[in-house]
């Protein structure tokens, strides 16, 4: 399955690559010569069909070829032009090959005339060569605008993709090294990094976009990539005789956002699929690559938006609009516009927090109208590669989705109890052909109710060594939609009944392996709790049986509710206990469901401290259920102070090196950061790591 999904990932690259190469552009020498003669009436105007009309007139035409042949550098410009006429002769429905046009250049050739006998003429009826120093003018100023377009664009619209192929470089260097080389890092540079970079949160009330001051980093220098990249280059010798002066930066402009919108495809389809191979080799998470999927969508849209608007403007002042509003690709423009910036809009975090599984459904219906329209829209212009790009890596990511599903044994029988009114525990047998690991997550489509079973949602993983070995835990809580809706099925009289679902996956990169010489903190919100229970267990698992430490000694005292505790202090120094685990809940009842696995860390030497923020836990248990706690519960008096917490364990620290996993709301995993990162001390022998489960995107 490991190299059936790397080969699916590694097609998804190719694709992405070949794709972005399929554009093309006409030889310099054939456009000097069509706006050259575009300037002579052959008897054809613009209104009345042009194309079917010009490439038909053989005066046209031969002069056309009479000019490419006569100053094309080389015999391979030569031929490119030839070809770049037979294209623009398809545009009225003619289909010329190189043998046409060997035959076209004899015939001319019998009736060429010069410059001068056409100049004075209103309608042109014979070929005739042009005029040799306006057709070189002509040709020095297309070459100029060609390297505008083919080489300066095209290099800078490469180096925004560059940029990201830079960043995940880095970070795969940096991924590389903390799982396989393991080089060591000199202390005060990591901590300096840690308490300045990656862990301090630059905008506290808007997170999303910006989660961390490294993400800021990154985010501003690929801005001011695109702006400079946009910015330079307009350096061009006038009279230009392909655009009036006052409007020929417009054009320009134009065409250089519209290029670089193109540009931003392959970066936005691949930041967003679930099949990304940089997740495995960089390090970096889904949520890292969904901040900068919406990063690339606002950049592509606003370069989009630029260049509608300028060409719109160009249009008018022109005197062209109605005109060419009738063309296919103008109206097919407008329409991919109008829903990238509706596509920008419904994902704001009001509307998919509000309803997600309704913004999904559009986003992705969308999605594909907007692959559509730029389809159409570029129908006549070239550059589809870009289009192709896109496309493909979609497809091929769905296909690799039905794969996943296949292997993961198609239908699953799936086991969902009702722990209490909040919380329902998912139980099914891990598939034959699955590889589970600490950090992986799957989706799932639950087919009852059965309007549902389009939906996959993702939920995080469990291999419980309190469960039955060959089975996989999942801890949902019961908030709207589907866990809504599954909340409101029959259940039996234990309050289970089982569904039927499809399970695809896993995703994600496994979480950091805490080392027997770090001391591991879990501090879990909530249903956080599943994001730091795998780590947690991963690293009870490497401590050596003769070091574990049972916890069942305890004194009584402390296997109770401490109903009179309103600290969060753990405690004094204790050698015996190689972890710790904080679990911050508002109902005691989710105690029920996670006594037996909480007394099983307890009897592992992880010291266990549940910080309960309200105090109606002796309405909610019983004296027989207390007796059987091995663990320390206490009252916080609502919700417990996260910089007192990082000070109290730092206080009773057993170990320099300290792990902390956290899982919890944005908000929650953002506290965390912002004050580990006042914890490091810079140059310290503690050494402090965060690590963040965190599946919001």
């Amino acid at each position: 399955m490991f190299a059936s999904r790397r080969l699916s990932q590694l097609v998804l690259c190719s694709t992405f690559i070949a794709g972005c190469l399929g554009y093309a552009w006409d030889a310099p020498v054939a456009g000097s010569c069509t706006n050259y003669y575009y300037s002579y009436d052959f008897g054809c105007n613009y209104a009345e069909a042009y194309y079917p009309c010009s490439y038909a007139n053989q005066p046209f035409l031969g002069s056309l070829f009479e000019c490419i042949g006569s100053y094309a550098k080389d015999e391979a410009e030569k031929i490119e032009g030839y070809n770049y006429i037979i294209f623009l002769a398809t545009y009225g429905g003619y289909d010329y090959t190189l043998d046409d046009v060997y035959t076209m250049i004899d015939n001319s050739t019998k009736y060429m005339k010069t410059a001068e006998d056409a100049a004075n003429l209103t309608i042109v009826n014979f070929p005739f060569a042009p005029d040799r120093e306006t057709i070189l003018w002509n040709r020095k100023i297309y070459y100029q605008m060609t390297k505008f377009a083919k080489i300066d664009t095209k290099w800078l619209g490469w180096g925004l993709i560059f940029f990201w192929v830079v960043v995940i470089a880095c970070a795969t260097v940096v991924n590389v090294n903390r799982r396989y080389l393991k080089i060591p890092v000199p202390r005060k540079v990591s901590q300096a990094v840690r308490k300045h970079l990656t862990y301090p949160s630059t905008v506290r009330y808007f997170p999303s976009l910006f989660p961390t001051r490294l993400h800021s980093i990154v985010i501003c220098l690929f801005l001011i990539q695109t702006t400079l990249s946009s910015a330079i280059g307009y350096n061009f010798m006038l009279p230009n005789p392909y655009l009036t002066d006052k409007l020929f930066i417009m054009y320009v402009i134009q065409h250089r956002t519209g290029m670089f919108s193109l540009y931003m495809f392959p970066l936005l389809i691949f930041f967003s699929i679930r099949n990304n191979p940089l997740v495995y080799f960089s390090g970096l998470s889904y949520s890292d690559y969904m901040t900068y999927h919406k990063v690339t969508a606002i950049v592509m849209t606003i370069e989009a938006l630029i260049h509608s608007i300028v060409w719109t403007a160009y249009v008018y002042v022109e005197g062209d609009a109605a005109l060419l509003m009738e063309d296919a690709y103008w109206k097919w423009g407008v329409v991919a516009t109008c829903l990238a910036g509706v596509m920008i809009t419904h994902s704001l975090k009001l509307f998919r927090q509000y309803a997600y599984e309704t913004f999904l459904f559009f986003h992705n219906v969308m999605g594909i109208l907007f692959i559509a329209a730029i389809w159409m829209h570029l129908n006549d212009l070239g550059y589809r590669g870009f289009v192709w790009a896109l496309l493909a890596t979609w497809c091929l990511d769905r296909v690799a989705r039905i794969f996943r599903i296949c292997l993961s044994g198609g239908l699953q029988k799936m086991e969902i109890e009702m722990c209490d009114a909040d919380v329902m525990k998912i139980t099914f047998k891990k598939p034959r052909y699955m590889q589970y690991y600490p950090g992986s997550y799957l989706f799932i489509s639950f087919l009852r109710p059965w309007y549902s079973a389009w939906q996959f949602h993702p939920f995080t993983t469990i291999s419980s060594p309190v469960e039955d070995g060959d089975s996989l835990t999942l801890y949902v809580k019961v908030k709207k939609g589907i866990t809504k809706s599954l909340s409101k099925l029959k259940f039996d009289e234990n309050n289970k009944m089982t569904v039927r679902a499809l399970v695809e996956g896993p995703y994600g990169s496994r979480v950091h392996s805490c080392d027997p010489e770090e001391e591991f903190i879990g501090i879990a919100g909530g249903l956080g709790i599943s994001g730091v229970l795998p780590a947690l267990f991963d690293y009870i698992d490497k401590i050596p049986s003769s070091a574990k430490v049972s916890m069942i000694t305890a004194s009584q005292d402390k296997n109770k509710l401490d109903s009179e505790s309103t600290s969060v202090n753990t405690g004094s120094s204790d050698p015996t206990h190689n972890s710790s685990l904080f679990w911050i809940i508002n109902d005691v009842r989710h105690l029920n469901w996670l006594n037996s696995t909480l007394n099983y860390l307890t009897e592992n030497g992880c010291k266990v401290t549940v910080l309960l923020s309200k105090r109606n836990a002796e309405e909610s248990t019983d004296a027989s259920f207390v007796q059987t706690i091995k663990y320390s519960v206490r009252y916080a008096d609502g919700r417990p102070d996260i910089g007192t917490l990082i000070e109290s364990c730092l206080l009773t620290k057993i170990k320099n090196r300290l792990s902390f996993y956290t899982c919890g709301s944005d908000s929650f995993n953002d506290t965390m950061r912002d004050e580990i990162a006042r914890k490091i001390e810079v140059g310290s022998n503690v050494e402090l790591s965060h690590y963040a489960e965190a599946y919001v995107w």
